[in-house]
């Protein structure tokens, strides 16, 4: 909850965060065949970095000092100013990516950083294992064959 807390007044002081996505760190426990994930980093990449998220997440001074902690990647993190829907396509082609280049199944954090009422909601999601088995096929590809991210 104080971490939450921490969290929620950054954004808060941040008001010009009105899209960001970030890289979520921890561990999976599976427990009576349910896995559930603990969050227990994050890595937001800086708004002017021209680095692909995608490549951050495979050769990040994050990600290695994530690993070296015994941490792993589990997650994204979406923040956005409120908007009618939860996730975009871009926010599901990302995870798909991601979730690719780790094997495993993860989770997408959509942050709502309320202004106007002052505080911040999240929603966890989480992609299907039909997505996860096209992602994994190569079914989501640009026009002209290129990855789509």
């Amino acid at each position: 909850k104080e971490e939450l807390d921490e969290f929620s007044s950054f954004l808060r002081l941040n008001e010009n965060i009105n899209y960001h996505v970030g890289l979520l760190y921890g561990d999976t426990i599976t427990k009576n065949s349910k896995t559930h994930i603990k969050i227990k980093s994050m890595y937001l990449q800086p708004e002017n970095n021209e680095t692909h998220l995608l490549e951050t997440a495979k050769q990040s001074i994050a990600s290695k000092v994530a690993s070296a902690l015994g941490l792993r990647l589990v997650g994204l993190i979406v923040i956005h100013s409120p908007r009618s829907f939860a996730l975009s396509s871009q926010d599901l082609l990302t995870a798909g990516a991601l979730s690719k280049v780790t094997g495993h199944q993860f989770v997408i954090l959509s942050a709502n950083n309320s202004k106007s009422r002052g505080h911040l909601t999240l929603e966890p999601y989480q992609l299907s294992n039909q997505a996860m088995d096209m992602f994994k096929q190569d079914m989501f590809v640009g026009r002209n064959g290129e990855d789509v991210l």
